[in-house]
This record gives structure tokens, C-alpha cells and sequence, in this order.
């Protein structure tokens, strides 16, 4: 079971990804179902400038391939299809984790359609989000790519 806790001030729903790396255990994860694709940023992840730096030329050394993303203010930016290993949400535990990695200070992460058309949930009348099944073969089909993903924190072991 995952729970997304309904915020009523900023209108959201947010929970923690347990990643248990780096120096920043959780990650503060926003359900968006505007969103089509799980989007993480360096700052979400507690990434330092060298950090992200040294993250940015293992990338670039891969020849991993940008994907363009618009925000809702139609800025644009760029995204690489990561993977985080033995990742928890809530009860869930999962495998390989996928999200696109954003170069970027400000500590954003949406979960997308991606990781929430998986997902078994329900609510009422602004109350939290819980969910209840989550579909691993249907996430993993979906989302796998090894030739083209990378695990963020084997750069930095």
C-alpha cells in the first residue's frame, strides 16, 4: 500500500520515495497525473553541483539520449531515463525504479503516468490517494530500457 497524502493548502498529493542513497534518504514525490513520464531533479535528489556535474559527463560518456520535456509553463528542458535499484514507496518495494533525471537546483519530483497507470488506487472528495495493487511486469515492460538507462548512484560509488 502506498498513501499520497492530500495537502489542502497546496491542492497536491505527495508521498516519500525511500531511496537510501546519497546523503538524502527520502525524496519528497508529488502524484501528477498531468505528468507523463516520472520526473526527478538533481535537487530533489540532494545533488551538489560537482555531483551533478560528474553526473552530467557519465551521461554524456554513455551517450545516453536527452529526451524534451514542457512544463505546464511550457518552459523546456531536458530529461535522461534513469533507474534506481531496490527503490520503497510506501509498503511497496520495487526492483528497478525508473524516472528522468533533470538537471536542476530546484528539489522537484513528479511520478507520472508512467509509474501511476500501474497502479490499483482510490479516494474521495479531497481526501489521500491510496494504493492499494501495483502491476511490476506491466511498470517493468513498460519502463525498461537497460541499453539506455543508467543507475544515478552506481556514478558515484
Amino acid at each position: 500500500m502506498i498513501k499520497f497524502r492530500y495537502n489542502k493548502v497546496t491542492r497536491s498529493y505527495r508521498t516519500y520515495l525511500d531511496i537510501q542513497k546519497n546523503d538524502k534518504d527520502f525524496v519528497s514525490v508529488k502524484f501528477d497525473t498531468g505528468a507523463s513520464d516520472t520526473i526527478i531533479t538533481t535537487g530533489a535528489l540532494g545533488l551538489n553541483n560537482i555531483q551533478a556535474d560528474t553526473l552530467l559527463k557519465s551521461i554524456q560518456d554513455r551517450n545516453l539520449k536527452a529526451r524534451k520535456f514542457m512544463s505546464a509553463s511550457d518552459n523546456c528542458f531536458d530529461g535522461y531515463l534513469c533507474c534506481c535499484s531496490d527503490l520503497r514507496i510506501g509498503e511497496i518495494q520495487i526492483k528497478k525504479f525508473y524516472y528522468y533525471i533533470v538537471f536542476n537546483d530546484t528539489p522537484k519530483a513528479l511520478l507520472g503516468d508512467d509509474f501511476i497507470s500501474c497502479c490499483i488506487f482510490s479516494h474521495g472528495f479531497k481526501s489521500d490517494i491510496v494504493v492499494t495493487s501495483f502491476n511490476f511486469e506491466e511498470y517493468e515492460k513498460q519502463c525498461a530500457n537497460d541499453d539506455q538507462t543508467m543507475n544515478v548512484f552506481e556514478v558515484f560509488s
